[in-house]
């Protein structure tokens, strides 16, 4: 055992002390070792050997110092090797300078990628937002319209009952005998709206004819009061005849009640210019705003 080391210490040594032509055992055997440790740390690749632009950078620094160091001591075959491996380490740089960039751009471009499919993902979802949206206003909208309609309908709107003298209707067909002539009118009553009104209260005041004011006698009753329900439509030229009768010979003012609105009504009775023993009535209705909403009677149209 003792002779095969002394054997294989020999070998190492003749191997080691064996002459290299045009080189000195200063110039070559740090050359070996720089080579065999480059190529362990770039090929081979252990896990304590980081790799980069900047390592190899850090290698060509090393072999540049020591080609000053050795200077003119160096040979020209050592020279040549020192300035392949530096072109060597140069070419490793530029491709480690290239695998970076590509790998750069590569993960910009998932980065771009991941970006464009979360915008697209995010304007879809910004679209189905907004469809939603649409849809539940329409919704809403037509709940709304809805709700309007049946609250209309619930409380009659902005709609209005008014009453409007008439002749008294005759005995015949169901008209009360004691108020057939005399300057009685019966009063009719018409819906303004194409919905049913559910109430509809109306209060006049009998102004005191001229007769009346000479001997100060107030008017009898001084407040008439009429309530109706569930004034159905008629359509405005026509009207429904109700048991209440009023005297042609003055003034009435009056207010119309309806569930969501008042409204003002004058009835007035003038002479017949052609016949002085007959009253023409006029009829007017306005809102509480002054804007004329009637001014016939009897309308035609």
């Amino acid at each position: 055992m003792t002779e095969r080391v002394r054997w294989g210490a020999q070998k190492i040594r003749s191997v080691a002390l064996w002459s290299v032509p045009y080189y000195s055992r200063w110039g070559f055997y740090p050359q070996v070792l720089f080579v065999v440790f480059a190529l362990v740390w770039f090929e081979y690749r252990p896990g304590w050997a980081s790799q980069g632009p900047g390592v190899a950078m850090a290698f060509l620094a090393v072999a540049a110092m020591w080609m000053a160091v050795r200077g003119p001591d160096s040979t020209r075959i050592e020279g040549a090797i020192w300035i392949a491996i530096s072109v060597g380490l140069f070419a490793l740089e530029m491709h480690f300078i290239d695998t970076e960039r590509k790998a750069h751009d590569a993960e910009q471009a998932e980065l771009r990628s991941g970006e464009e499919e979360t915008q697209r993902e995010q304007t879809k979802s910004f679209g189905h937002l907004i469809k939603g949206g649409q849809q539940l206003l329409s919704a809403l909208r037509t709940e709304t319209a809805l709700t309007a309609k049946n609250l209309e309908h619930i409380t009659g709107g902005d709609e209005y009952c008014w009453l409007v003298p008439l002749d008294p209707e005759p005995v015949g067909p169901g008209g009360d005998r004691a108020y057939q002539g005399n300057n009685y009118w019966q009063l009719g009553l018409k819906n303004s709206g194409k919905v049913v009104l559910p109430t509809c209260d109306l209060r006049f005041t009998p102004f005191p004819t001229d007769e009346e004011q000479k001997q100060a006698i107030a008017p009898s009753p001084p407040f008439l009061f009429y309530h109706f329900e569930k004034v159905p439509v008629m359509g405005r030229r026509y009207y429904r005849y109700t048991p209440n009768f009023i005297k042609g010979d003055r003034i009435y003012s009056g207010v119309i009640e309806t569930p969501t609105r008042s409204f003002i009504e004058v009835i007035k009775f003038q002479p017949d210019p052609n016949n002085k023993a007959r009253y023409i009535p006029t009829c007017m209705v306005t809102s509480p705003s002054e804007k004329l909403l009637e001014k016939e009677c009897n309308p035609q149209q």
